[in-house]
């Protein structure tokens, strides 16, 4: 993610990191409560799906799922025992917010709005920004999360407010899951 990440900001007609429209834009409570719920709820969907898939999932399938979708990784490298503290927050909270954000909002978005409704462009990048994360068990929150994000892109015209989002819904993650 992060070469392409680069090669969007050299050409930096991609780079919408504007604070002044993001300035522009007038944040209501309402703005506060969907996006913290979305955070909220996408993280109690990934938790409630990986305290209960073991019992409704036979466990060959169980394991071709983990092993596909890398999960087993994952846990192992936001666990805090096993690493240092400022590398898990960068390598799973800022990097990833910045690159999957130039990637999906900055690019795909940005040049779906071409052919389609910015509503359409949203779900379409929503959709792959999903899939491309290979959660099975956190397909829909991911997409949920990624649509918020999308609105904020459209209605900020900046990555600025995405980033944020992104970043504080993984930071969220490794927090949640240094308890789990």
């Amino acid at each position: 993610m992060f070469i392409p990440a680069l090669f969007l900001i050299y050409h930096q007609k991609y780079l919408t990191i504007n604070k002044n429209s993001v300035n522009s834009y007038k944040f209501s409570k309402f703005d506060v409560i969907i996006t913290i719920g979305t955070i909220i709820f996408t993280q109690l969907i990934g938790v409630l799906t990986s305290l209960t898939y073991e019992y409704f999932i036979p466990e060959h399938i169980l394991k071709i799922i983990k092993d596909f979708g890398g999960q087993e990784e994952l846990i192992k490298m936001l666990s805090f025992e096993n690493g240092n503290i400022f590398i898990i927050i960068l390598s799973i909270c800022i990097g990833p917010a910045i690159a999957e954000e130039f990637i999906f909002r900055g690019y795909l978005q940005k040049n779906l709005t071409k052919f389609y409704s910015p509503k359409k462009s949203i779900i379409l990048t929503s959709v792959v920004f999903s899939l491309i994360h290979l959660n099975v068990f956190g397909v829909f929150g991911i997409f949920l999360l990624s649509c918020v994000i999308g609105y904020y892109k459209e209605k900020t015209n900046s990555l600025l407010m995405p980033i944020i989002i992104h970043f504080s819904n993984n930071l969220f993650s490794v927090i949640l899951s240094s308890f789990i």
